[in-house]
């Protein structure tokens, strides 16, 4: 299903009289990889139960990936670890890059098609889960990074009300940096550009784009997703993410900033487990060279990003935070330095301000992983700390970790044991 079709919104499928082959997992949506990979007909969602005849607690998994391609290995066995403790678990499929998130900021193209996928998705599990052995009033949300700012944002619309039981959010919440778009206009407009027609008209780009293979829009919106997005310095400048809808849009989702409404408590009242792991953002290592560059000049920098969730003076408070974590010199004098900056920005501050205001009107357990093992970072540290993602490796199964040593199993049981005991 391509956003740019007739329907923008999901739809519920046909029903069908005729037997359906659920014993292998459904297709996947486009992904945003230098590689073709994907389908457009890809909104489905995965059931594993170990039981039809009981009335068992429900995880529905939203997986990350920053919301352009699929992190993880989710194949018939991965969740394995799961049916040993007796709790159904759902994996949801949900539109990325373009084909759920591109927006005009109108309601032309309104933005946010992959969380009313996941929207979809849940009130399907609401409504036929006890067909599959399943709990209706036990539905807890788990995900991880662009999975927990979805869950995040989940927990908060209204639509959803007296659906889900509890949410799980492992380094990622709706007031990350990564969780809102703040130029979605923009991007729409040099993806049309690039793809042949120069306007900024909204209705005669989605006219123009609904012309386009979809291939050819994924690798331009790839190549206008890079040039934006790491211009502007490490996840700051995501196009295909999250955004704000006008309330008078057709069935908008986000129509109200997270953080007030947090603040405020507007939320659903269920219990959270919420965390991080303990250097999560080791990855940008490897990014050095292109997000260095953007921080020789963070001065400039720090001004536009603070004010996303965080109502203060930004010139005074960016000269403080450079000053902690550099004491006035240059990040490329130290990259330790950048990445513990890269880890409170993107995960560790959010994270914590999420707990902190949704723990006061709610139950809120606040994880914090750090154990340092091979399966979750098999080569060797480049920094001592766990990196964003590990822990996901402890929680399903994939052929590739092939023997594993008796500490990582000790790990993954208990924290398959305590995201189940919290569902």
């Amino acid at each position: 299903m391509n956003i740019l079709t007739d329907s923008q919104d999901p739809q519920l499928p046909k029903p069908w009289n005729t037997i359906l082959d659920a014993t292998k997992p459904g297709k996947t949506c486009i992904e945003m990889y230098f590689e073709k990979r994907g389908h457009e007909d890809c909104l489905y969602l995965n059931v594993y139960t170990p039981a039809l005849d009981k009335s068992l607690p429900v995880i529905v998994w939203i997986h990350g990936g920053a919301f352009v391609f699929i992190y993880g290995n989710y194949t018939l066995d991965g969740v394995d670890f799961f049916m040993d403790e007796e709790v159904i678990f759902v994996t949801v499929h949900y539109r990325l890059g373009p084909f759920g998130f591109l927006s005009t900021e109108d309601d032309v193209i309104p933005g946010n098609f992959g969380l009313k996928d996941q929207v979809m998705a849940i009130n399907w599990v609401h409504d036929n889960i006890e067909a599959f052995g399943g709990n209706p009033s036990k539905i807890t949300l788990m995900g991880q990074s662009a999975g927990a700012v979805s869950t995040g944002y989940l927990g908060i619309i209204p639509q959803l009300k007296g659906k889900i039981s509890g949410i799980i959010q492992q380094s990622g919440s709706s007031l990350c940096p990564f969780g809102l778009g703040r130029y979605h206009r923009a991007g729409a407009y040099v993806l049309s550009t690039r793809l042949g027609l120069q306007t900024q008209n909204s209705t005669a780009i989605l006219e123009h784009l609904r012309k386009i293979d979809p291939e050819e829009l994924r690798k331009n919106a790839l190549s206008t997703h890079v040039d934006i997005a790491f211009g502007m310095g490490t996840f700051h400048g995501l196009l295909f993410i999250p955004g704000m809808e006008s309330k008078y849009n057709k069935n908008p989702l986000l129509t109200k900033m997270s953080h007030e409404q947090l603040k405020r408590g507007n939320f659903n009242k269920i219990p959270r487990l919420i965390g991080i792991n303990s250097l999560e953002a080791i990855f940008i290592i490897d990014e050095f060279k292109s997000i260095n560059k953007s921080y020789q000049n963070y001065d400039q920098m720090i001004k536009r990003y603070i004010p996303v969730s965080m109502n203060t003076r930004n010139e005074e408070v960016g000269y403080i935070i450079k000053k902690h974590y550099t004491n006035d010199t240059p990040f490329t004098s130290n990259i330790s330095n950048m990445v513990h900056f890269g880890s409170d920005d993107q995960f560790v501050r959010p994270v914590l301000k999420d707990a902190s205001l949704v723990s006061q009107r709610v139950t809120t357990y606040l994880y914090h992983f750090s154990y340092e093992g091979k399966l979750g970072y098999p080569q060797g540290r480049p920094l001592n700390g766990v990196n964003h993602g590990e822990e996901v490796e402890y929680l399903f199964h994939d052929k590739k970790h092939g023997k594993i040593n008796a500490d990582d199993k000790a790990v993954r049981y208990k924290l398959v044991r305590l995201w189940s005991n919290f569902a």
